[in-house]
């Protein structure tokens, strides 16, 4: 599995039904949220995006058209229901089957709404095969609940797995893990496996590590931190960051680790927002940068440009956007480039 800041042939969306649950009360803001963020990354690459029926169809088509994004270079619509939007957990994950490989093949893992919170969830569990064969790609159906947003790898045999989510009996089980790992190392490359816990207050995936910690490029991490010891979180990423010098930078997986602050703790409707920095996506050229209208916004996107200054950083304003319990890296999903040079 490719490094997510590696060259990609697109990026896969899926459009956010207004009878979802994702934005009780903010269904039509959510129709602005994605197409901002269709307009934003067709900047760099094109876009692919999923919608649950015609009625959808004929909207975004609509929408996109008076945009002038209704281009193969920009934007393309696809009628692959899923019946809420956050693909980087239901969609495909492309990976390549040898070194050389200049075609993908699709992994099509289980997925059950995140432990079984939100059924149904049969036509999100479908997306990775009805993608493949959109693109007339292969595709492995695995036996084991997977979600995009609970591994990070570096492209290079490490892989990170969330151990809170992936192993919680909702998904897995414990009991699941030497099978689980041994899936990992065979079907995404992984020479090494590194367990993690945590989660944010608030997020409902049950510790998905796009909220906690990232690579930026194969031997550097950032990862989620907070001052403030009476912050619900400081607990949780206090353990984080002991596993991340006991299992990564002790062993020399990594050369550093570096701290992240999240945004001030907000609550909206009695719901904790699990808002974090670490949200961000790789673009071709670019890293796409959730913010929420805080005074710590300037702070992590002057840390993203100092530490990747041959990259765009683009902030993309997710203040409502987390209302949804996700981001930006959550709403996406990349297609690798099909090229032996990827880098």
């Amino acid at each position: 599995m490719p490094a997510e800041w590696e060259q990609h042939a697109a990026t896969w969306i899926a459009w956010p039904r207004r009878e979802g649950i994702s934005y009780p009360g903010l269904e039509e803001e959510a129709q602005r949220i994605w197409l901002s963020l269709a307009e934003v990354i067709s900047r760099y690459e094109p876009v692919h995006i999923n919608v649950f029926h015609m009625g959808y169809y004929q909207f975004v088509a609509r929408e996109l058209r008076r945009r002038g994004l209704l281009t193969a270079a920009r934007c393309q619509i696809h009628l692959v229901p899923a019946y809420e939007p956050w693909i980087r957990d239901h969609g495909p994950l492309f990976v390549f089957p040898t070194a050389g490989a200049a075609t993908p093949t699709v992994l099509d893992w289980r997925f059950n709404a995140w432990g079984g919170k939100y059924p149904p969830w049969d036509l999100d569990d479908l997306v990775p095969g009805r993608v493949a064969r959109l693109l007339s790609l292969p595709s492995v159906s695995l036996p084991f609940v997977l979600e995009g947003g609970a591994i990070e790898t570096n492209g290079a045999g490490l892989l990170l797995a969330s151990a809170t989510c992936l192993l919680n009996p909702n998904r897995n089980g414990a009991q699941a893990r030497p099978a689980l790992e041994a899936a990992l190392r065979r079907f995404l490359g992984a020479a090494q496996v590194v367990w993690l816990e945590g989660e944010l207050d608030g997020d409902d995936t049950d510790g998905h590590l796009d909220q906690l910690v990232r690579f930026i490029d194969e031997r550097t991490v950032l990862f989620a931190s907070v001052e403030d010891w009476s912050d619900p979180n400081w607990r949780s990423l206090a353990r984080l960051r002991v596993q991340i010098e006991e299992k990564l930078r002790a062993p020399g997986l990594i050369d550093a680790a570096i701290p992240m602050r999240l945004p001030p703790r907000r609550v909206f409707r009695g719901q904790p927002l699990p808002m974090s920095y670490l949200n961000f996506y790789f673009v071709n050229g670019a890293l796409i940068v959730p913010v929420y209208g805080e005074a710590t916004d300037d702070h992590a996107v002057g840390l993203l440009r100092d530490l990747l200054p041959n990259r765009d950083i683009v902030p993309f304003p997710a203040r409502d956007m987390i209302w949804g319990l996700g981001a930006v890296h959550c709403a996406t999903q990349q297609q690798p480039a099909m090229s032996e040079n990827r880098c």
